[in-house]
């Protein structure tokens, strides 16, 4: 496959230039940052030291000065942190629509640069040796990002219906009602059903690492499904979770009631280590520069 001097692959370069002409209409981000400084919290201490000291290099080409974003859990969000900011060129890149389709409905063609895409055109570009460091380094974080937000249940679906037969965009249109800062099924989960800390909460930080340290300790890597390294297979437990756990027990304009959260929870925990477990394993096999 070509590569461009910049040091992209070619169909992570027209992806790139394809999403600067195509605006996306669903909601994101998908974990909270707090979600994803758990994810990489964990990510982190798992990290083989050759390994941790190549993703701090290049994650300080692209420095930015925000401080939340550069070390490396807080760069975990800098792919939505520049959204924020007005960049949304890339936000198809958050996730991809397998159907959920029970009334067998006719569905629109799937899109091409989704989160499958970018997760394999990272790596690629991470373990191509022409690529520039300013192309790993933009590959790296965008990486560490999107490796997370496909374990995020409802960024891998769309549930079709005769309401709404474009798709309900996973859960953003799936509106609830209650208490609460969720609007909506994607925003409930998109906080981990309330296990994730607010951005104003006090101590934010100390409470992250405390859920970092705790799902380490409860849930073992032995019993996670590791040998899984295909972007797309992650996607579809994605969609069988969003199938058996998100939609299930919970009615549209509703509530979602305590039982449906008990249920809900040690899915978000399951989710948050197992991004972690499976992020690090692909950081381990990108290539280091030579030690002096």
């Amino acid at each position: 496959m070509g590569v461009m001097r910049h040091g992209f692959s070619l169909p992570f370069l027209a992806a790139v230039l394809l999403c600067c002409f195509a605006a996306s209409s669903r909601p994101l981000p998908a974990w909270t940052p707090a979600g994803h400084e758990v994810i990489c919290t964990i990510t982190e201490s798992l990290l083989e030291q050759p390994t941790r000291a190549e993703v701090h290099r290049l994650l300080a080409i692209l420095d930015s000065v925000e401080p939340e974003t550069r070390d490396f859990p807080g760069a975990c969000s800098w792919l939505d942190h520049i959204r924020e900011q007005g960049f949304r060129h890339l936000d198809r890149w958050h996730y991809v629509n397998l159907p959920i389709n029970p009334q067998k409905l006719p569905l629109p063609p799937p899109s091409k640069d989704d989160v499958i895409f970018a997760i394999r055109q990272s790596v690629e570009t991470l373990r191509d040796p022409a690529a520039s460091e300013f192309g790993r380094a933009f590959a790296l974080r965008v990486l560490i990002h999107v490796v997370g937000d496909i374990h995020q249940p409802l960024h891998t679906v769309s549930r079709f219906s005769t309401e709404r037969p474009k798709g309900d965009r996973g859960g953003n249109d799936y509106s609830l009602a209650g208490e609460g800062s969720h609007q909506n099924l994607h925003l409930l989960w998109d906080r981990g059903v309330g296990l994730l800390p607010d951005r104003r909460a006090p101590n934010r930080q100390a409470m992250i690492r405390v859920l970092a340290r705790e799902l380490v300790r409860e849930i073992r890597p032995e019993n996670l499904p590791l040998a899984e390294r295909n972007p797309r297979a992650w996607a579809e437990e994605g969609r069988e979770l969003a199938k058996s756990y998100v939609y299930a027990g919970i009615e549209e304009d509703t509530a979602p009631s305590p039982a449906y959260l008990r249920r809900a929870e040690p899915v978000v925990r399951r989710q948050l280590i197992l991004a972690a477990y499976r992020l690090a394993d692909l950081l381990h096999t990108l290539p280091h520069p030579p030690q002096p």
